[in-house]
């Protein structure tokens, strides 16, 4: 699968199957009783086990206590990788430049530090999906081995591309509310923003798990050449 390939296959993804991307959208309408979103989160790493293991449909959402103990896991890995940002945040808040309305800055070293954490975390989190084990989320050696095997090159191309699919899709979404509520009223545009929003969210944990099983699969498969 090449370049193109890749990015046609994980945007395309979420839609090969309705009633399982709405299912996903569910339990994320339902994640401020927690436990549904914990399994939405879990479903990201199933997706990202299908594919690995050559699967090329949406897995089912069989064994929830699994599904919520992966997304524990999920949570976890993000709450460990966001550390570097978390201290970047701190001190900007202790020089006094923090502030993202204003100070481009604060946004560029936040970006920069975020980047550089997603260059170990795309394939971290895969290698935990596969192995399923929290700590193989920090197998660092084998992230850097894979990436050495699929390019530094063709990886960060990889990686670029996605975070601006990413990044575009999220700007959309945020400055999609303060327009719906010109449009159709605050109550209306406020629960119609919320629909997009859950529903952008469902989309990108499908192609977002798709997305690393198949980065994941390529730096199996490049190791397997030598």
């Amino acid at each position: 699968m090449n370049f193109s390939q890749v990015f046609k296959d994980a945007v395309s993804f979420p839609f090969t199957d309705i009633k399982k991307f709405l299912k996903v959208f569910l339990l994320y309408l339902g994640s401020f009783l927690i436990i549904p979103g914990l399994m939405a989160l879990g479903y990201s790493l199933r997706v990202i086990q299908s594919t690995i293991v050559g699967s090329d449909e949406l897995p089912d959402f069989d064994d929830s206590g699994k599904l919520i103990s992966d997304g524990l896991n999920l949570v976890g890995a993000n709450i460990v990788y966001g550390i570097p940002s978390y201290v970047v945040i701190l001190l900007l808040i202790i020089s006094g430049t923090l502030n993202f309305a204003t100070n481009l800055f604060s946004i560029m070293a936040l970006a920069i530090v975020g980047f550089i954490i997603d260059i170990v975390f795309l394939l971290a989190l895969a290698n935990m999906a596969f192995e399923d084990r929290f700590r193989a989320a920090f197998d660092f050696k084998k992230v850097f081995v894979m990436i050495k095997k699929i390019g530094w090159g063709t990886y960060l191309s990889y990686l670029i591309v996605y975070t601006i699919i990413v990044q575009v899709l999220s700007l959309f979404i945020t400055f999609a509310n303060p327009y719906l509520i010109t449009m159709i009223g605050s109550i209306g545009g406020l629960a119609l923003y919320i629909l997009i929003y859950l529903l952008f969210n469902t989309f990108m944990i499908l192609f977002g798990g798709r997305f690393r099983g198949l980065i994941y699969l390529k730096g199996i498969e490049d190791q397997n050449e030598y």
